[in-house]
């Protein structure tokens, strides 16, 4: 679990191409997913069967999380960190 968080926090810690492509990848996942942010995501997967939940990399990850047990803080921190580049859409 630290290895995924790891790399994402590696992927997400210079303005380049991975993070973009991660950030992309990210509002993707939580647009399917019907959610605002990534603790909303983490949150959703507790619905979820693994065989449904690991479509990508973002959804993998928020099910381990959840599975895990692992605490929030780190969903939460990173929802901080990717507040202003992400707006996800409403919804109605």
């Amino acid at each position: 679990m630290q290895v995924l968080q790891q790399h994402v926090d590696q992927c997400m810690r210079h303005v380049d191409f991975v993070k973009q492509k991660m950030l992309s990848q990210l509002a993707c996942t939580l647009t399917e997913w019907h959610c605002n942010s990534f603790t909303d995501l983490t949150d959703e997967m507790e619905l979820w069967d693994w065989n449904v939940a690991n479509k990508d990399f973002w959804s993998r990850l928020a099910k381990s999380l959840h599975s895990q047990r692992v605490s929030v803080t780190w969903a939460e921190k990173m929802n901080q960190k990717l507040a202003p580049v992400l707006v996800p859409e409403k919804m109605s």
